[in-house]
Order: C-alpha cells, then sequence, then structure tokens
C-alpha cells in the first residue's frame, strides 16, 4: 500500500548536514515502488530536496488553460508543450507548469525531456511565488533552460528571464513585463509568437 509522505516542516528548518539529498535515480525508485505516490503531491526539485507541491487555485488554472490555448495556435513545427510534466536535470526533476521541449516521435515515452530538450519553463506563482523566484529559477538556470517565465499572480505581471549562467547559478538578464506589456515568444534566437500580458491574468 503506497505511504503517504506528510512534510512537517520546510527544508529550510535544517541544516544541511541534517538533510539526506536524494538522487534522481533514487525519487524514481520510490515511485516505482508506491513509496511515493500522486496522493504524496511532492516533486523532487534542488539538490535532491523532496518538496510538497502547492495547491492549484481557480486564478492558477485559468492562466494554465490561457496558456496551453495559446501555446496550441502558436508553437511550430519540431516543438512541442507538456503541462505539468517533469524535466529531469543532474539532481533535480521538477514539475513546471508548462514546458516547451523539442518534438520527438515518441513523445517521451522512455523518458523526460532533459534540460537540452528544453527551451523554456513556465511556473504560474501565487503562494509558490518565492520558491519559483529562487529555487526553481537556480535550478533552470543552472541547467541552462533558454528561458524561464514566472507569471506572477500577485503583481499580475509576468517575469521573463534568460541568459542562464551555469557558474552563477542565475539567469542575467530579467524582463518584468506588466499588464500593458506584450509577452514574445523567442524559439533558437527566432520570435515566433507574441502575447498580451493582460490577456493571460484572471
Amino acid at each position: 500500500m503506497p505511504v503517504r509522505i506528510e512534510l512537517a516542516l520546510p527544508a529550510s528548518d535544517f541544516s544541511s548536514n541534517q538533510l539526506h539529498r536524494f538522487t534522481v535515480e533514487e525519487y524514481r525508485r520510490m515511485a516505482a515502488e508506491g513509496i511515493l505516490s500522486e496522493a504524496s503531491r511532492v516533486e523532487l526539485l534542488l539538490e535532491g530536496v523532496i518538496v510538497k507541491k502547492m495547491t492549484r487555485n481557480p486564478p492558477h488554472d485559468f492562466t494554465l488553460q490561457r496558456l496551453n490555448r495559446w501555446l496550441s495556435r502558436v508553437v511550430p513545427q519540431g516543438w512541442d508543450w507538456c503541462v505539468q510534466s517533469a524535466i529531469t536535470l543532474a539532481d533535480s526533476e521538477p514539475e513546471p507548469d508548462i514546458s516547451l521541449v523539442r518534438f520527438q516521435d515518441d513523445g517521451y515515452k522512455r523518458s523526460h525531456p532533459t534540460a537540452s530538450d528544453t527551451a523554456l519553463a513556465i511556473e504560474i506563482a501565487e503562494a509558490s511565488l518565492r520558491e519559483n523566484q529562487t529555487r526553481k529559477a537556480r535550478i533552470y538556470a543552472q541547467a541552462g533552460i533558454d528561458t524561464y517565465w514566472i507569471v506572477n499572480l500577485p503583481a499580475r505581471r509576468v517575469e521573463a528571464l534568460s541568459e542562464p549562467s551555469f557558474e552563477s547559478r542565475t539567469y542575467m538578464r530579467t524582463a518584468m513585463l506588466a499588464e500593458a506589456d506584450i509577452l514574445s515568444l523567442v524559439l533558437d534566437g527566432v520570435p515566433v509568437a507574441s502575447f498580451a500580458v493582460a490577456d493571460l491574468l484572471p
């Protein structure tokens, strides 16, 4: 019978030498053996720390649906998008709200997309805003994912991060796009489409 894991305290309440950091392989084995299940509501994040997923709410799902519809219209041949699906990185397996990945004939049936497959990660943030701006930004930048968008629902803006630096584990460029601004999708250096930020927000 699957074991339900409850995380009573965040990782920040422990010193680093008190934490066991799981590898991606260990994490997958726990899922395969039923130790972690869908009911556990967890994802592997930075440096092997397993953290609890945030509960989704109507504004989050509204924005997710809007992004999904937009991408279905504009994503060119050779690319695909995944909704709340895993990306396999060196020591992490996050599940961004949306990721834009290179198309594969098998639809990633045998493995999750990696950083080299992924051009864009999108997180829709409300209660999870601080985590998305810090921890997830670090792991996406260190992995070399070209672009990372944070749809900041409380501030009603999109934070578009680009130019990842492996050494500093950060994005060197951040654009704060307000409701009146236009969000542009660029793939392999080529502008593909644009979208009004206001149209994403509930």
